[in-house]
């Protein structure tokens, strides 16, 4: 059985829900003159959690497939279509995502909005906040422990990426050890080694940690 989180910030909870909490809080700040959190709006402010860019690296590595919800086929749970729903109708965002794995399907669903109006105007898709509205799977687990899975399977990658990096230069080590000097050089500037053809650390490392 699939476990359904929604993330709602306890202090937006009642603003979401209740028309009248919301013209209540707009009534209030008209007459103190303020201009803090969502100002005079007809919607309520975005209740969901703010992601930071260092969660958001550590969940997309979690779950890499990122698609528009108009775009998800998988299933979605009644309670994340709701909130979907209703964030749609409030233009809380600019457009909601769906961040899945194929392997281990608990994904997310993300709000993002642009962080200006020249960021929407250009559609800069990399300049955008992003909250996560809900996530479901086989598993309710609390964010910090989903961050520690991430940081654990990224230093496996790197770690991996390094041992086969160190082969490879081990092995280019060796062939010039067993290659007359001379012969060797001659192979490197002419590329016919199969084995160092086009070989260049800097571009190697970068291909085997996909930077």
């Amino acid at each position: 059985m699939k476990t359904v989180e929604i993330y709602v910030q306890e202090d937006f909870a009642e603003e979401l829900i209740d028309d009248s909490v919301l013209d209540e809080v707009n009534k209030i700040k008209e007459e103190l003159g303020l201009s803090c959190g969502n100002q005079i709006s007809k919607k309520s402010q975005i209740p969901y959690l703010w992601l930071d860019e260092y969660t958001v690296s550590c969940f997309k590595i979690l779950c890499p497939s990122v698609v528009k919800l108009k775009d998800y086929t998988g299933q979605i749970p009644l309670e994340a279509l709701k909130h979907a729903k209703q964030s749609e109708q409030e233009t809380h965002f600019d457009w909601i995502e769906v961040w899945s794995n194929r392997k281990d399907p608990d994904p997310f669903m993300v709000g993002c909005v642009y962080r200006s109006e020249n960021d929407r105007a250009n559609e800069y898709t990399w300049s955008t906040d992003k909250y996560l509205i809900a996530r479901w799977g086989a598993e309710k687990k609390p964010i910090p422990q989903l961050v520690k899975e991430a940081v654990d399977f990224a230093e496996k990658e790197v770690i991996n990426a390094v041992l086969k990096l160190e082969s490879k230069v081990v092995g280019i080590i060796n062939y010039l050890k067993q290659n007359p000097r001379g012969a060797a050089e001659e192979s490197i500037k002419k590329g016919n080694s199969s084995f160092l053809s086009g070989f260049d650390a800097k571009d190697l490392l970068k291909k085997e940690l996909d930077l």
